[in-house]
């Protein structure tokens, strides 16, 4: 309900890390001005799960204001796993999230401060059961503690900074017990900090200068493994220029230098020094439309979750284990882009063609009748397609729509196997106002298939529709929302071509369920400011 609109950066700039080749999601969300005390309690219960949150919020002075808020969430799912080399299995999850948070904030003439500290905790537990009456159980959980502080000085109108600083611990557990097999346990402790410092200079009308830096360092100890990762260090800094050279004519060029090292307890240090690189013209074709056209140098690095030894389990026969021996993969980007204004609605249309050195990907094996999943560099991986993303704002505002289609086809090469093929997914968000304080909403994510480099994954489709109505100015509102109204649950069909033989896992996660919501407003929330989120959607641990 709070987001305005969704942003999608498929080219970004080199203020950012050169991490993540897939783009960078923008959620334009209102942000609410507190007064005096305020906050909202939020509950809700349903089939397939329930939750608890909040946030109070008291201003202390002109000055400072007190930030609370926690959270928590509980859900529980089955599934149905069947498969041509572990045979038929059911299984339920249960997963559980929990999350404080309390900060302050100072608002200064010319300046804001933010102070932070959060404590979070996430667990999942799996247990299945084979048809050879075998059981087979997961279980794994991290805690994560951080303290942060960001601080932004508006100089002038020509001169800003931000400044950003993150403190966090992350001890991580995983647990799998499989029938006739002994119990494995792994336990790993990340221990890191984020440091960014960014200044937005713009002497002139027609130039518009940013520069900063950054570093972000994680300390890892693992135990119940022979080998382990020390620590991951990186370093970057940055400058780009934006600079009109007509009214009509817009240039853009970027320059990120990143250092990046690894240490690990078999003295295997591998340190990379890279240059990174945007170049994007924009052609003004009148007050609504623009052509642009855009080339990059990215990179995808491994997550902790492809470096650790860890073995995670994923149902059905399936174990997924990280290897720490994965290099970064870098890609080249050609990516040209039409969009267009009309109103308040906006589409973009976005052709690109993508080359991918020594891409991060999966190599799957058997092992006494589990398919291991391990991650591997190929050699190769070619793409091309289109993005299409629309943003609409229709009668009169009372229907708003968000949705973006993505075609691609895919061509992976590695040690003489190939695979290729072409992949669909769409996602939209639409909701339509029945009344100034009735409104229904409904979310969609499909994908007809994901292509690997010895299989593919069939599609999926999941979805979800919401009614919500609020009373006294939306001091009380109640939702009602239902998990997959149009399909059974979720199916995800996986088709592997391994050795000279063909193997295939089927499972269906029977999640249709109805959740009913309550909330309760007080205090005053009647300002509002835009505030942008900037998420890297592939640059996760």
């Amino acid at each position: 309900a709070d987001v305005m609109k969704v942003e999608v950066m498929t080219s970004p700039g080199a203020e950012y890390e050169a991490q993540g080749t897939s783009g960078i999601v923008n959620i334009i969300t209102s942000k609410k001005t507190y007064f005096k005390s305020s906050g909202y309690l939020n509950a809700g219960l349903g089939t397939k799960g329930s939750h608890l949150m909040g946030n109070f919020s008291y201003t202390i002075n002109k000055l400072w204001t007190l930030q609370n808020s926690f959270y928590s969430l509980i859900g529980y799912s089955a599934t149905s796993n069947s498969s041509s080399f572990s045979g038929n299995s059911d299984g339920r999850n249960l997963g559980q999230l929990y999350s404080y948070q309390s900060g302050v904030t100072r608002n200064g003439r010319n300046s804001v401060l933010n102070l932070n500290l959060q404590y979070m905790y996430q667990g999942i537990a799996y247990k299945e059961t084979l048809e050879s009456g075998g059981e087979q159980k997961m279980r794994n959980g991290y805690h994560y503690v951080n303290a942060s502080a960001d601080y932004t000085w508006t100089m002038n109108e020509k001169v800003r900074m931000d400044a950003h600083a993150k403190w966090y611990y992350l001890p991580v557990s995983s647990t799998i017990k499989r029938s006739e097999f002994p119990e494995y346990k792994s336990d790993n402790h990340i221990l890191g900090q984020m440091m960014q410092i960014d200044w937005n200079i713009k002497p002139t009308q027609q130039l518009e200068i940013k520069t900063g830096a950054n570093n972000n360092y994680s300390h890892l100890n693992v135990q119940y493994q022979n080998r382990l990762i020390r620590y991951i260090d990186n370093f970057g800094v940055y400058s780009e220029l934006q600079y009109a050279v007509t009214p009509m004519i817009s240039m853009t060029g970027g320059l990120r230098y990143e250092y990046y090292h690894i240490d690990t307890k078999l003295n295997r240090r591998k340190t990379y020094n890279d240059l990174f690189y945007n170049i994007s013209l924009d052609y003004k074709l009148s007050a609504i439309s623009t052509l642009s056209l855009m080339y990059s140098r990215r990179t995808d690095r491994p997550s902790y979750a492809a470096l650790l030894n860890d073995e995670n389990y994923q149902g059905g026969g399936v174990i997924k284990q990280g290897n720490e021996t994965i290099q970064p993969s870098y890609s080249y980007l050609l990516e040209g882009g039409a969009s267009l204004y009309i109103g308040d609605c906006f589409f973009k249309l976005s052709p690109y063609y993508r080359r991918t050195d020594h891409a991060i990907s999966l190599l799957v094996q058997m092992d006494d009748g589990m398919m291991r999943q391990s991650s591997i560099n190929i050699e190769s991986l070619y793409e091309y397609g289109t993005d299409i993303w629309a943003t609409l704002s229709l009668l009169q505002g009372k229907l708003n729509f968000n949705g973006g289609l993505d075609i691609m086809h895919k061509e992976l090469y590695n040690s003489g196997m190939s695979n290729n093929g072409w992949q669909l997914q769409y996602s939209i968000n639409a909701t339509y106002r029945l009344s100034p304080t009735i409104y229904v909403n409904c979310y969609g994510s499909w994908q007809n298939k994901n292509v690997y480099l010895q299989g593919r994954e069939d599609s999926y489709l999941y979805s979800n529709l919401s009614v919500q109505k609020s009373w006294f100015d939306d001091q009380y509102r109640v939702a009602v929302s239902l998990d997959n109204p149009f399909s059974n649950g979720v199916n995800v069909r996986r088709e592997y071509h391994i050795d000279n033989a063909d193997y295939f896992s089927e499972t269906r996660y029977r999640n249709t369920g109805v959740r009913v919501f309550f909330i309760y407003k007080y205090g005053m929330h009647d300002m509002k400011e835009k505030m942008k989120i900037e998420q890297n959607i592939l640059n996760s641990y």
